[in-house]
């Protein structure tokens, strides 16, 4: 008989759970354990979105909420995943929670452990003290004391949220090297005790020769190898507890103090300690007859350096961080002084960017170029030769990844250090993320023909920007909307495949070769949502499909995301001629709906994305971008007016600027609107840019009294990020209310 959808769900689970961890005749494939789900061994194995963010809002157990820290996809619907961690990420991390209980929570949540761990013989790797478990509760205990005002913070990696925690003075630079040292060490044991028998066993052996095999294999070959692994575990797990201990001395009920955080212990000179930390690294990787080679005048120099930045105390901490990173590299490096100085700017002004260096060093060889060097990079170029060489697509994504990397943080390091202007900055990145993927589609090219032989034709597809893309405003962290079609009347350039299948898989490596992640990090986020009939439309359209269905099946919101149309990638002739069509088409259309009607599509998309982004719980500081003012009421008020007075773009430039001056210059923007919205319009820009490059993505500005706030003010020349806010608060409500003279 008939199933409810609640019943199929579950039965699926039970299906799915059985297929992969039941034992068979060669065993279980992996242990599935279903407890953590809502309601544990009571609940269903399977429920609704809104019935699992009921209960994570209302039943759940401080513990259950503190696991979802580390909760990612991992099969099924990633949007539905995104759906729900958005949701309950308030949850999880929230702002109303006082440190002292956060910290309590979570020591609850060990001592149970504690107690169940002291009835078994041997030392748990894993779960005694001084083990894996507390250095993973060390830093989701500080996550859950301060992320929920700090968004930063909520990260799930471990040793990620070590640095950042480190960033944030919440655990000394020394404890996040010694904790990151051990949770290396650990993990490497874990996995040796492991490989033994194939077993979930997290116990170290005590006889003598099961003890000396383990430590042989944690790389102890020479001398007694026991001694020396017993030495090294003693070594990390002490320092685990002894941070553990200070961490929550606090909870403990005969301490009547405030809990000590690093931010309270540190020393007057914390500053110069980092510094010299970092110079005894940096001083072997220096050349040059200038260089400096005493670490003492080395680390003046730093703090000289560090003092003239944007931020002197990020400048120190992400130097000791790369020096970190440095030390632990097999390569030796070497850069001259005057790249050092560059680095030590560059950090002060972006974490983003310290961040990416911190993961590759090999980037501070970059960090040397020059403004005309820059403006006048190739950079399609450039990446095309950097592929050139390889003959495999592990390879190319490899070597595309890092030379992308150079290329960004050039742009990076010229724009921190105001040498180059926001509009360069932006102009520099959307040239690049062209570049890449023309480049990209250039490699799924050669992986197509090395997997299914030499292609019959040459493919002709053409790949549309939207979006910022589209316009000409690409920005650090910002994602790449795509639209691809192909040429309906050229056969399929695979002669075993259709058309849709050859330009599906092509599509499909190209997006892979920009997104998919890799030890090299990745280049974009490819957003494909766009493309008509959504995530239920097929991944490439041909141009014929494209045009019928912008033709009779678009709605108005369509016609305000394509209006932006721009042929990026692939075949220029064919994108700029479907771009015409396309443009033709969405006029058309706008011509045919009543102002009335077209005026209320956009209020409606305006006010949803609005709406949504109000309901996924509260948060500190000012939306610059969906916010009532922010810059989403001037992108659907300019394209509302060009669709409403028929003002086609014409020439390459699409961006919302000059956009704006084309309206007022045609007579469909009043000047009083034009002045709001094209001052708004540049003091936001500025916003979102700085924020980007300090802190990465972001479409928050925090409140006055944070860190970030006071330096994105000092970035634009504000007296302080009060004035700033004053001001950014005044030109959002006046945007708001042009928005509203102009759509109603």
């Amino acid at each position: 008989g008939e199933v409810t959808n609640r019943e199929y769900f579950v039965k699926l689970s039970e299906a799915i759970a059985k297929f992969v961890g039941q034992s068979g005749g060669e065993g279980a494939a992996y242990r599935v354990d279903l407890r953590l789900r809502p309601h544990g061994r009571d609940g269903a194995l399977a429920c609704s979105l809104d019935e699992a963010t009921r209960y994570y809002e209302r039943s759940a157990q401080d513990w259950e909420r503190q696991a979802l820290i580390r909760v990612r996809p991992s099969a099924g619907s990633t949007e539905l995943f995104a759906r729900f961690k958005e949701i309950v990420t308030p949850c999880v991390f929230r702002p109303e929670v006082s440190v002292r209980d956060a910290l309590a929570s979570v020591r609850l949540a060990k001592q149970k452990i504690d107690r169940q761990v002291e009835k078994k013989p041997g030392f748990n790797v894993k779960l005694g003290r001084g083990g894996i478990r507390e250095i993973e509760f060390i830093a989701q205990a500080l996550q859950l004391a301060h992320g929920g005002r700090d968004d930063w913070l909520r990260v799930s990696h471990t040793l990620v949220s070590l640095g950042r925690l480190a960033d944030r003075d919440f655990i000394t630079q020394q404890e996040r090297s010694e904790l990151s040292d051990a949770y290396y060490f650990l993990r490497g044991l874990e996995h040796r005790l492991q490989m033994e028998n194939g077993l979930q066993t997290h116990t170290v052996p005590e006889s003598s020769e099961s003890r000396t095999l383990v430590a042989r294999r944690m790389g102890f070959v020479e001398g007694d190898v026991q001694g020396q692994f017993t030495k090294a575990l003693k070594k990390h797990t002490t320092v685990v507890r002894q941070t553990y201990d200070r961490l929550f001395a606090e909870i403990d009920p005969d301490i009547n103090r405030p809990l000590e955080t690093a931010r309270e212990i540190k020393s007057s000179d914390k500053d110069a300690g980092l510094a010299l930390a970092a110079a005894r690294v940096f001083v072997h990787h220096l050349i040059g007859e200038d260089s400096v080679a005493e670490v003492p005048t080395l680390a003046r120099l730093l703090q000289e350096a560090a003092h003239e930045s944007l931020n002197s105390h990020r400048a120190l901490l992400q130097a000791a961080r790369i020096a970190a990173s440095l030390d632990k590299s097999e390569d030796l490096l070497q850069f001259y002084q005057s790249n050092f100085l560059k680095l030590i700017s560059l950090c002060g002004s972006s974490d983003f960017f310290a961040e990416m260096i911190a993961a590759n060093p090999r980037l501070i060889g970059c960090l040397g170029v020059s403004v005309e060097e820059c403006l006048q990079r190739d950079h399609r170029g450039v990446l095309r030769s950097a592929i050139d060489a390889e003959n495999n697509f592990p390879a190319e994504l490899a070597v595309l990844r890092f030379k992308w990397g150079e290329l960004i943080t050039e742009i990076g390091t010229l724009d921190a250090a105001k040498e180059i202007s926001t509009y360069e900055a932006n102009k520099l990145q959307t040239d690049l993320a062209v570049a890449s993927l023309n480049v990209a589609y250039l490699i799924a090219r050669r992986e197509i023909a090395r997997k299914l032989g030499r292609l019959r034709t040459g493919p002709r597809l053409a790949i549309f920007g939207l979006g910022r893309l589209g316009t000409g405003g690409v920005d650090y962290g910002s994602d790449l909307d795509i639209l691809i079609t192909y040429d309906s009347l050229v056969p399929s350039p695979v002669p075993d495949l259709s058309q849709d299948q050859a330009y599906a898989r092509l599509a499909e490596l190209m997006i892979a070769a920009i997104s998919s992640i890799t030890r090299e990090g990745y280049l974009y986020r490819v957003d494909v949502r766009l493309r008509p009939h959504g995530k239920n439309g097929p991944l490439v359209l041909s141009s014929e499909g494209l045009l019928e269905y912008l033709r009779d099946k678009s709605d108005p919101w369509e016609w305000l995301a394509y209006l932006k149309l721009r042929a990026v990638g692939g075949d220029l002739e064919l994108g700029k001629m479907i771009e015409t069509h396309a443009r033709h088409r969405i006029h058309e259309n706008a011509s045919k709906s009543g102002r009335d009607e077209l005026a209320a599509a956009t209020r409606h998309v305006r006010d949803r994305l609005e709406q949504e982004k109000r309901t996924r719980g509260k948060r500190s500081g000012i939306d610059i971008k969906y916010g009532p003012g922010g810059m989403l009421d001037i992108y659907f008020a300019a394209r509302y007016l060009q669709l409403r007075e028929e003002v086609p773009d014409e020439g390459d430039d699409r961006s919302t600027a000059f956009t704006l001056e084309w309206l007022r210059k045609e007579g469909a923007l009043s000047e009083d609107d034009f002045v709001t919205l094209s001052t708004g319009y540049g003091l936001l820009r500025s916003v979102d840019h700085n924020l980007r490059l300090i802190v990465g993505r972001s479409t928050r500005l925090p409140e006055s009294d944070h860190p970030t706030a006071r330096d994105v003010a000092t970035k634009m020349g504000f007296e302080s990020a009060v004035t700033l806010r004053q001001i950014l608060t005044e030109q959002m409500n006046s945007i708001r209310e042009a928005y509203t003279r102009i759509v109603g």
